[in-house]
């Protein structure tokens, strides 16, 4: 199968990151925003079915790398998209493993077959989000510093087992590696499994949110025994927290994304106070190790939850308390432990039934809906 390989490396300290990507997770965003642009332009249709391909490029970029989208008329028919990926990349006999991509050729192909492909070379710096996503867990790692000289390399390779769940981190210090940190970008198109979205308990249906954004859903039944475990051994003088477990799907035929929660872990050892909670490596270490033992390899580690004691705030002008608040330290935590933006925060009040929820969204978070579901219906 074909993948690119991202490599990071600073002007002076060498090479510091390296990881396996699938084509759809470097370059489907970017192919979607290039579509937005032609249905803006008028070369597409708006709900216009495409696929489309991509081929490596070495060397000094094209002339026409800067020019707007041309169409150009084929010779001997249209190529096929039966049995093939929305998104592909070619490589060809003249595959160059070992050197880095300086630029790329876009190739789109209409449906139902037309006699005629778009075709646009850009520069692989044009490449921005998912490197800037990797670069900026790196920076909140601190393992670059703001302002370092740093270079971004993809490579286009082939081969039988990429190795997609795992990255090498350089000169790691020791106390990060004990954390087992994984840095990996949101697969936006084959990497998830799919499946339909479950039925909603508590609006009758869902999908109602924009194609793209993450939807949130909670097992009726993991909420209740978390409740339950947190009035038991809460209060609101201590905060307490957890890790949430679950998948990440992707809906059919749309780009959206969601997730389901369906078991939590508390972090027993986590250092607090009656405002913050910190994971410190132990707790990280332990609650790791109880995620391999008690859930199937699957399963991820979808975001967190811990308790706040509710502050004054106002609301319509009047003022209420409430949890719905996301500190600084929260954010740090976010962005440390878990970065990625199918990852949320579940906020709960350990004396009452308030919940919040917030998920990723401009770099920040943001309060975000969520549904419930019968596990196992």
């Amino acid at each position: 199968m074909e993948y690119l390989t991202l490599k990071i490396a600073s002007e002076t300290r060498g090479l510091i990151y390296e990881k396996d990507l699938r084509v759809a997770d470097v370059f489907g965003g970017f192919v979607r925003g290039e579509v937005s642009k032609m249905v803006g332009h008028g070369l597409l249709r708006e709900g216009q079915r495409y696929w489309a391909t991509v081929d490596p490029g070495y060397g000094p970029p094209p002339e026409t790398g800067r020019q707007l989208i041309s169409e150009e008329t084929l010779d001997g028919g249209v190529p096929s998209s039966a049995g093939r990926s929305w998104l592909s990349m070619r490589l060809g006999d003249a595959a160059r493993p070992e050197e880095p991509m300086s630029h790329f050729r876009l190739e789109l192909h209409t449906m139902p077959p037309a006699a005629h492909r778009y075709r646009k070379s850009f520069l692989v710096s044009e490449l921005d989000g998912p490197l800037r996503r990797v670069r900026t867990t790196l920076l909140d790692m601190e393992l670059i510093a703001s302002g370092e000289g740093v270079r971004e390399e993809l490579y286009a390779r082939r081969g039988a087992a990429p190795r997609f769940e795992h990255e090498i981190i350089h000169n790691l210090p020791q106390e990060l590696n004990d954390l087992e940190i994984r840095l990996e970008s949101l697969p936006v198109d084959d990497a998830f499994p799919e499946k339909p979205m479950p039925d909603c308990l508590t609006c009758g249906r869902s999908g109602d949110e924009p194609p793209g954004e993450l939807v949130v859903f909670f097992s009726q039944r993991c909420l209740e025994l978390l409740s339950e475990h947190l009035k038991r051994r809460g209060s609101r003088s201590v905060e307490m927290g957890g890790i949430l477990i679950g998948e990440v799907y992707r809906q059919p035929r749309v780009p959206r994304p969601f997730v389901e929660i369906e078991a939590f872990l508390p972090a027993e050892e986590a250092q607090a106070n009656s405002i913050s909670l910190r994971f410190t490596h132990e707790t990280w270490q332990r609650l790791q190790a109880r995620k391999r033992t008690d859930f199937p390899e699957e399963k991820r580690i979808v975001g967190w939850y811990h308790t706040h004691p509710p502050i004054p705030m106002q609301l319509a002008g009047k003022e209420v308390s409430t949890v719905g608040f996301f500190s600084e330290d929260d954010l740090a935590v976010q962005r440390q432990i878990f970065p990625h933006s199918w990852q949320i925060a579940l906020v709960m009040d350990a004396e009452s039934d308030e919940k919040v929820v917030f998920r990723w969204q401009a770099g920040g978070m943001v309060e975000s809906d969520y549904h419930t579901f019968e596990q196992g219906a």
